[in-house]
Order: C-alpha cells, then sequence, then structure tokens
C-alpha cells in the first residue's frame, strides 16, 4: 500500500515522498564517537584450574593485552611481582 496525497487545486492524486533517512555511519566511526573505558591494571587470580603439589589453587598475575596469566608458587611470591610491576609504572 502506498500512500497518496490529493491536490486541492486540481484534484489530481500523488504519492507522497519517502521521508528521508539519514544514510549508516561509515564502518567503525561509532567507536570513535564513543569513550574508551579505563585501562584497566594487572590483576592477581587464583586459578583453581592449576593446583600446586598440595592442592592450593595456584596465584597468577593477568596482565592486560597478554592472553596467558603469569603463574607463581604462592601468593606472597605473585604479590611481590605485582608490588615490582607497579613500581616500574
Amino acid at each position: 500500500m502506498t500512500s497518496t496525497t490529493t491536490c486541492p487545486t486540481c484534484g489530481r492524486r500523488r504519492r507522497l515522498r519517502r521521508a528521508m533517512t539519514p544514510a549508516p555511519l561509515p564502518l567503525f566511526t561509532w567507536a570513535a564517537q564513543h569513550p574508551r573505558p579505563r585501562a584497566m591494571g594487572a590483576r592477581l587470580l587464583l586459578r583453581a584450574d592449576l593446583r600446586d603439589a598440595e592442592g592450593e589453587p595456584r596465584a597468577c598475575i593477568a596482565i592486560p593485552g597478554q592472553r596467558v596469566p603469569l603463574a607463581y608458587p604462592n601468593i606472597t611470591a605473585a604479590l611481590a611481582a605485582l608490588r615490582a610491576m607497579e613500581a616500574l609504572a
């Protein structure tokens, strides 16, 4: 079904023009319009899938941008390494 209108003077019927829709944004333009979230620092994780000799979860440090976290023998060593990383940053 098309929308039509009638001319008030001559009585002819005409089709209505389609409403103009804005053109879609180019690819990835939306990313530039939204602010980026603040980058997170390194995080301390306890990985249950990596167990030590006593069966305790191993402490790991997840660094943003790296796929695999760094594993440490205990939480004390992981915290010391995390403090060293933060001191260098």
